[in-house]
């Protein structure tokens, strides 16, 4: 429907609803109003009707006191005269004064005269009239005071107005003599007379009638002493009033009606006529005035507004604004609109730019962003493997960015668009084939899961994804995902966690050694005496020197545990690898067979590193024997030396590589090389390739070690028949280089004296250390922890000239108790026994007054030890 019709129908519609609102008011207020006053004015000619009965009640009463006052009746009573009657009572004196009935009694109320004009007084009138006229207390037997009495009487044939008057003398003084009473018949004539008189049409009736009207005996009921005078309309044209009259005797008697014609009520209907049609003209009249001003000022307005916003709607032109005419409504409304227009002119603007950040944003991610839309919508409702099999046959992709076509080896995006998914992603693998499980049943939304695939060169690459389902209405219908590679970042992770592997065997490998250095300890020190004891022809001389010989192999094999567990001792220096290298050009063609051919490159200028230098010939002797091992046909061994500067780039590679200047010294061999399992597995301690009996499985380990305990780095390069390239990265040194160290020649110890307080853990190399001591002359104070030590000296009187003390104990280590002990002997000097490295060491043996002995030692060692530590 149309502006234009709604107006219509709306101005209508509220025309016809006026229309009868107003004709219900009119009904319910103006003809209301005329009906009630045409009953006011019916009341008041009912009122006016029965104010002329009673007055020709009254003028009979006037006409009967008037006969009773006179001499002559007053003596006719008394005397009965003939001529008074023949002279005041001819025949014609009745129908002047229209008399029906006269009646004089005497004294004693006995009827003296009677006359009943126009009827002769038979025997049951007579009879009739003596009941109803003579009954005491209506006519006669009045109080004294009341003259004349008058009123209405029901006689058995018409009803009849009667006065009663006591006859007295013209001068109005008594005694009375007797009565007088006459009677006007209400009959048809003198009712057509009250008629004419009052000009209405007027019906008397008495209440006992049995023939009495309809319309009286309707409204009779209505009637009563409290409200004698009612209405009712009769029809349209007419109205009728009601009164009831009561008798002389003060019972109801008459009930006068008259009737009246509606003219007041004719006159509301016509001014509800006239009213209601000067309405519906005023109406249609304002109908078509509004309706042409709402054309000419609204709706043309209002319609251009609309086809001018249409027009910019179709023009797609949010540019464009309406005209805006005069300062009204509609001119506000095209204001509005113009500035509505603008808001989504700035509003696209800004969406526009939205969609070029989000499409900057989607071409620049490193994130692979794709979308997929199903080829066949895919029901909710199908069992797991059909699902799976319904993705796999339709998923295509359809949307794309840059980068994920970078990440699959396409030149563009529009390269990759309408390839099928399952050409990118092989559910073979089973890594694969859970992601797809998990999809879903997870409700078709996967976060961070991990996927599985290989490179053109049959490597695994790993790669991130975050997938969405789209959903509608019980279908699959389109999948969102983000792709991302984490191949380095898993490499970097599984360096890591074989990083902390390492550090956890080596923790292991390093407690066992220590351990088994106090066992050693204790075997090399019982040994050591039991063969000072024995002379050279002794028998037992020789088996106590294989279990000295023994125990220094268990040594070795110790240190190469604490080596890999970067737990040994080392005497690190600045020193040139190029100049070790040089050292093993000599050592390295005695240890090779003569089928390897030897290749030492050292780059001219090699920056200086720290170092152990005995540590750094072990290195280079374990790669090279397991060189040689790795090419039992023969090859080439090289060895090369050369100066990196190592950038983030290079970093990434390796987390445990820092940017910055290495020396890097690097075993290459053409052996068979090694595979990725073997790879991850060569640095652990006892892990060989090698035959059983042909090797401990320490030597990688022990490089390892040391290289890791020198702050350094090693890394292997290898494949199955292509041969392996160890390289090891130091980091470079600043300084000078420091000359080679050289030991003294050590002669032995001679006696000593002084008190030594000897704290060790284990009670077997403490027994072993107090027994060794003892026997040189020194006065022994042993204790077997940190606490116990501090009792001791807390107990003991005499001076303690030396501390020996484990550097590793339960409770409180070896540099506590030093502390704790320097307070109460300030100056005490100190030699730490330990069977491995520690952190500590370089911080606690910072000066003369401290040394260190590592274990497993020779007796001698700790006496010659002792004996500098108290003589220097």
């Amino acid at each position: 429907m149309t502006l234009r019709r709604k107006t219509l129908v709306i101005i209508g519609t509220t025309l016809v609803g006026l229309l009868l609102a107003f004709f219900v008011l009119t009904r319910l207020t103006l003809l209301r109003r005329f009906s009630d006053f045409e009953t006011q004015i019916t009341r008041q000619q009912v009122q006016r009707t029965s104010t002329a009965l009673q007055s020709e009640i009254d003028q009979l009463s006037t006409i009967v006191h008037d006969d009773s006052v006179w001499d002559e009746a007053y003596e006719f009573v008394q005397h009965l005269n003939r001529r008074f009657l023949a002279s005041n009572f001819p025949t014609a004196i009745f129908t002047e004064l229209r008399i029906s009935l006269v009646i004089y009694l005497n004294s004693s109320d006995q009827a003296v005269y009677e006359r009943l004009a126009g009827h002769p007084l038979d025997p049951r009138i007579q009879r009739e009239l003596e009941k109803k006229i003579l009954q005491p207390g209506v006519l006669l037997g009045r109080p004294r005071g009341e003259r004349t009495v008058s009123g209405i009487m029901v006689l058995p044939d018409v009803p009849m107005m009667v006065a009663a008057s006591p006859i007295l003398k013209s001068s109005g003084e008594g005694p009375p003599r007797g009565t007088l009473i006459m009677g006007r018949r209400l009959d048809a004539n003198e009712i057509h007379r009250l008629s004419l008189l009052t000009r209405l049409d007027l019906q008397v009736h008495g209440v006992d009638d049995p023939q009495l009207p309809p319309d009286f005996q309707k409204i009779q009921s209505s009637l009563s002493r409290l409200t004698p005078i009612a209405t009712q309309p009769l029809d349209e044209k007419s109205i009728a009033g009601y009164e009831l009259i009561n008798g002389i005797d003060g019972q109801p008697a008459l009930i006068l009606g008259i009737r009246v014609p509606r003219r007041i009520y004719a006159e509301g209907k016509n001014a509800e006529t006239y009213l209601m049609v000067s309405a519906l003209v005023v109406g249609v009249v304002f109908s078509m005035v509004t309706l042409f001003l709402l054309e000419r000022q609204v709706l043309s307005r209002l319609i251009g507004l609309g086809k001018n916003v249409a027009a910019i709607g179709a023009r797609g032109d949010l540019s464009a604004r309406v005209a805006t005419e005069g300062n009204d409504e509609l001119s506000q409304l095209s204001t509005v609109i113009n500035r509505m227009l603008a808001d989504l002119e700035r509003t696209e603007q800004e969406r526009g730019r939205d969609e070029e950040r989000y499409r900057a944003y989607i071409r620049q991610s490193t994130e692979g962003i794709w979308r997929c839309e199903l080829q066949e919508p895919l029901s909710l409702s199908l069992p797991e493997a059909e699902q799976m099999d319904h993705l796999y046959r339709t998923v295509v992709i359809d949307e794309c960015n840059e980068a994920l076509a970078r990440l699959r080896g396409f030149g563009s995006a529009e390269q990759l668009r309408g390839v099928a998914v399952r050409e990118l992603f092989h559910v073979s693998e089973p890594k694969n084939l859970e992601l797809v499980r998990n999809f879903l049943q997870s409700g078709y939304r996967i976060l961070d899961g991990e996927s599985l695939e290989q490179d053109e060169y049959g490597h695994h690459r790993y790669f991130l994804n975050n997938v969405t389902g789209v959903v509608e209405k019980g279908f699959l219908v389109r999948i969102w995902g983000t792709q991302r590679e984490v191949t380095e970042q898993r490499r970097l992770e599984a360096q890591l966690r074989q990083a902390q592997k390492m550090e956890a065997i080596g923790r292991l490998a390093g407690g066992i050694a220590h351990d088994f250095n106090n066992l050693l300890s204790v075997i090399h020190g019982y040994s050591e005496i039991l063969l000072r004891r024995f002379s050279p022809e002794h028998p037992a001389r020789k088996e106590a020197e294989r279990v000295l010989h023994a125990t220094e192999r268990a040594a070795a094999l110790t240190q190469q545990l604490l080596a890999f567990g970067r737990k040994q001792v080392l005497s690190p220096r600045v020193l040139d690898l190029s100049m070790v290298v040089g050292e093993m050009d000599r050592m390295l063609p005695s240890l090779i067979r003569e089928d390897i051919e030897l290749v030492i490159r050292s780059q001219p200028d090699l920056w200086l590193v720290r170092a152990d230098p005995m540590q750094m010939e072990q290195v280079i002797m374990n790669l090279a024997v397991n060189a040689c091992d790795a090419m039992p046909t023969g090859g080439r061994l090289s060895l090369e030396t050369k100066n990196l500067q190592l950038d983030h780039t290079a970093a990434r590679k390796d987390a445990s590589l820092v940017p910055g200047p290495y020396v890097m010294l690097a075993v290459s061999d053409t052996g068979i090389g090694m595979d990725a399992e073997t790879r991850a597995k060569i640095f652990e301690p006892f892990f060989t390739t090698k035959e059983i009996g042909k090797g401990t499985g320490l030597g990688l380990a022990t490089v390892y070690g040391i290289v890791q305990q020198s702050g350094g780095h090693i890394s292997v390069f290898s494949e199955p028949g292509q041969g392996s390239t160890f390289e090891i990265y130091l980091p470079r040194a600043e300084g000078k280089l420091e000359p080679a160290f050289e030991p003294p020649l050590l002669e032995l110890a001679p006696k000593g004296s002084g008190t030594v307080l000897l704290v060790e853990d284990d009670s077997a190399v403490r027994r072993l250390a107090w027994e060794v001591l003892h026997e040189q002359g020194y006065n022994v104070l042993s204790a077997g922890c940190g606490e116990e030590a501090l009792q001791l000296v807390t107990s003991h009187s005499g001076k303690i000239d030396l501390l020996v003390s484990d550097v590793i104990m339960p409770g409180m280590a070896g540099d506590e108790l030093v502390e704790h002990l320097r307070l109460r002997l300030p100056g005490l000097k100190v030699v730490f026994v330990s069977g491995y490295a520690s952190d500590a060491i370089p911080k606690i043996v910072t000066d003369a007054q401290t040394s260190f002995l590592q274990k497993p030692f020779p007796v001698q060692d700790l006496v010659r030890k002792v004996h500098e530590m108290l003589t220097g």
